[in-house]
C-alpha cells in the first residue's frame, strides 16, 4: 500500500521530464567547494546516538533507509527517477502543463519548492470562504497564520496559532492546540509533520493525535520538508544545524553550517540531495562563509557555494535540475554540480530578498522584491517583465503559479495579487492586514488558499 501511495505522490506531480544536464563550468562571483572544505560538518547517530546529545533512539542510518533501502537499488537507482517516470517516461514527448493530478503536500507544493500546480487558478477575486486562524498577538507561541498544505482527499492543513484541519468548504475537521509552522503532509505515511513551539518537530496523525516529538537544540521556525525516502529535514536557528529525522522520530544525522541559522525550509532535489540556504539578518552578526550547501542523503557534504551575500533562502529546483537561489540582493542559478549558470543583479534586498521564486511550466521564474515588484525572469536569467504595485513595500508572501503562468502573491499593502503570464494585473483583493510571510497553496480544483496577518485564511475561487 505504501508503494501505491508513493507512486501517486510523485509520478502524478508533473514536476520534471528531462534528464538532468551535465554540470557546466560557470563563472562569476562566488564558487563551489567540493568535499570537507565547504565549512560544514555532519553528526550521525547509530541507534541511540552515542555521545551526541541531539541523537535519539531509533536512528536509521545503519542498515535502514540509506543502506540497501530507498537510495540504493530502490526509488533512486533504477526506480522512478532513473529510467522511470522522469527520464524517458510519462512526461517526455507529451507534457501537458494543465494536465492536473499533481499535489500540494508541503511548503511551495513539493520538496523541490517550485510553487507550481498543473491546474488553472482563480480568474477572479471571489472569496469562497475565509476561516479565522488567529493572529500573532492571540497566540501564546507568537505564531502568525502560515503556510497551507492540501491532502489527496482535499483536506487542508493550515499552520499558525494552531494547526487546523479543514474540509474543502472551510468546515473544521479538528484543531491541534499548538503554535505551528509548516505543515508537511507525508506522502509515505498517514501523518502530518509540523514545527511546533519553535523548537520541536512533531508527527501528527490525520485525526489530530500527536505521534512523536523531536526536540532540537534551539529554535526551528519553519516548515519541515519530507524527502522521497520519507526522511524529514528541518533547519534550525540553533547554530545553523540541518537535522535529518527518521519517520519514527529518531535523528539520522545533523549537519553544521557556517552560519547561525537556516533561512526557510530545506529543499530536496530529485536525487535526494538536500539544499539549504543559511544566514538571516534576524540572527545577528553571522560571519562565516559559505552560505549555501548541497548535502548528500547520508549527511555528507556534496558541495557548497559562497554567494558573498549575508543570507540565502530556500532554493527552487527547476525541471532540468537547475538550482535557483534567492540570495539578497541577487538571484543565482547553479548547475546540479554546484557551478554557476548565471547570476541576476538588480533583485532588491530586504525581506523579499530571500523569498523562494516560483517556477512556471515554461521555466519562467517569478521573484518578489522588497520594493513592491514582481519580476518575471526567463530561464536564462533575462528579464521577461516587471510588475509594480506602485508602492515601496515588500512582496512578502511567497509567489505561486498555475499552469497558465498566472502568478499569485501577497504584499505588505494588504493585497493579494493575481498577475497574468504577460505581466498584466488579472485581479487583486484587499485584506485587513499584510499578507503573511508564508506559502499559499493551489487546490486540485484551482482554489487559491492564502493567509493574512488579519488572522484569516482566505479561499479564492469560483
Amino acid at each position: 500500500m505504501v508503494a501505491i501511495r508513493f507512486s501517486i505522490a510523485f509520478v502524478g506531480l508533473g514536476l520534471a521530464c528531462t534528464t538532468l544536464p551535465p554540470g557546466g563550468g560557470g563563472s562569476g562571483d562566488g564558487g563551489a567547494d567540493a568535499g570537507a572544505d565547504g565549512g560544514g560538518f555532519v553528526e550521525t547517530c547509530d541507534g541511540g546516538g552515542g555521545g551526541n546529545p541531539a541523537c535519539q533512539d531509533g536512528g536509521v542510518t545503519d542498515g535502514g533507509t540509506l543502506d540497501g533501502g530507498a537510495s540504493d537499488g530502490g526509488i533512486y537507482d533504477g526506480g522512478i527517477y532513473d529510467g522511470g517516470a522522469w527520464d524517458g517516461g510519462v512526461y517526455d514527448g507529451g507534457f501537458d502543463p494543465c494536465g492536473g493530478n499533481d499535489s500540494w503536500l508541503q511548503f511551495m507544493g513539493t520538496a523541490e519548492h517550485r510553487g507550481q500546480r498543473r491546474v488553472v487558478g482563480p480568474q477572479t477575486n471571489i472569496v469562497k470562504w475565509r476561516y479565522y486562524l488567529g493572529t500573532t498577538n492571540s497566540s501564546p507561541w507568537g505564531r502568525a497564520p502560515g503556510s497551507v498544505a492540501i491532502d489527496f482527499d482535499g483536506t487542508l492543513y493550515a499552520a499558525g496559532p494552531q494547526l487546523v484541519a479543514l474540509y474543502p468548504d472551510g468546515g473544521v475537521k479538528w484543531v491541534f492546540d499548538a503554535g505551528s509552522a509548516g505543515p508537511s503532509i507525508s506522502g509515505m505515511s498517514n501523518r502530518i509533520y509540523v514545527d511546533i513551539d519553535r523548537n520541536v518537530v512533531a508527527a501528527v496523525s490525520k485525526t489530530g493525535t500527536e505521534i512523536w516529538r523531536f526536540v532540537g537544540d534551539g529554535p526551528m521556525n519553519f516548515a519541515p520538508t519530507e524527502a522521497p525516502d520519507g526522511t524529514i529535514y528541518q533547519g534550525g536557528w540553533d547554530g545553523g544545524f540541518v537535522y535529518a529525522i527518521a519517520p519514527d522520530g529518531g535523528l539520522k544525522w545533523r549537519f553544521k553550517t557556517n552560519q547561525k541559522c537556516i533561512s526557510y525550509p530545506v529543499t530536496v532535489g530529485f536525487d535526494g540531495t538536500v539544499y539549504v540556504g543559511a544566514g538571516d539578518t534576524n540572527c545577528g552578526d553571522m560571519g562565516g562563509s559559505p552560505n549555501f550547501y548541497a548535502i548528500a542523503p547520508d549527511g555528507g557534504l556534496k558541495w557548497s557555494y559562497d554567494t558573498f551575500n549575508q543570507r540565502s533562502g530556500s532554493p527552487a529546483i527547476g525541471f532540468d535540475g537547475t538550482i535557483y537561489i534567492p540570495s539578497a540582493p541577487h538571484l543565482f542559478a547553479l548547475n546540479p554540480n554546484g557551478t554557476l549558470k548565471w547570476k541576476k543583479d538588480g533583485v532588491p534586498t530586504d525581506v523579499s530578498g530571500i523569498i523562494t521564486p516560483a517556477v512556471a511550466p515554461d521555466g519562467t521564474l517569478y521573484v518578489g522584491t522588497a520594493h513592491g515588484q514582481v519580476i518575471a525572469v526567463w530561464p536564462d536569467g533575462g528579464t521577461r517583465w516587471t510588475f509594480s504595485i506602485g508602492q515601496d513595500l515588500g512582496m512578502r508572501g511567497f509567489p505561486v503559479v498555475d499552469c497558465r503562468g498566472t502568478v499569485y502573491v501577497g504584499a505588505d499593502d494588504r493585497k493579494v495579487y493575481a498577475i497574468a503570464a504577460d505581466g498584466g494585473l488579472l485581479w487583486s483583493y484587499t485584506t485587513d492586514a499584510g499578507i503573511t510571510e508564508a506559502s499559499p497553496a493551489i487546490g486540485a480544483d484551482g482554489t487559491l488558499y492564502i493567509a493574512s496577518e488579519d488572522g484569516y485564511l482566505y479561499a479564492f475561487g469560483p
